[in-house]
């Protein structure tokens, strides 16, 4: 189960930043965990709570938009909205400003 998360964490980063999947796959689960955090300090709780929610960074378990709604009380197309804004934020991150987390 802790793999299927830290896989699924991976994903997140390489989806949010655009770097190489395999770099990204080599790597420990602490800068990868660094890294998103750093992300994360960009978004508000809830669009963080909807991203991991999404791509089961927090359980292992991906979540549909309807699923997501459920757990925080929204119409799933105002879930979908969050979660795009939240992607642009994310990716707006200079990946440069990720270096440091990731060595």
């Amino acid at each position: 189960m802790v793999s299927r998360i830290y896989e699924r964490r991976r994903e997140l980063l390489v989806s949010l930043t655009g770097l190489d999947i395999n770099r990204v796959s080599q790597m420990p689960e602490w800068p990868v965990d660094n890294a998103l955090n750093k992300l994360y300090s960009q978004l508000t709780s809830r669009e963080k709570e909807i991203l991991q929610l999404r791509y089961g960074a927090g359980d292992g378990y991906t979540y549909t938009l309807e699923e997501v709604g459920r757990i925080i009380n929204v119409s799933p197309e105002r879930v979908r909205q969050i979660a795009v804004k939240a992607l642009r934020k994310a990716q707006s991150t200079n990946p440069k400003d990720l270096e440091m987390f990731l060595q």
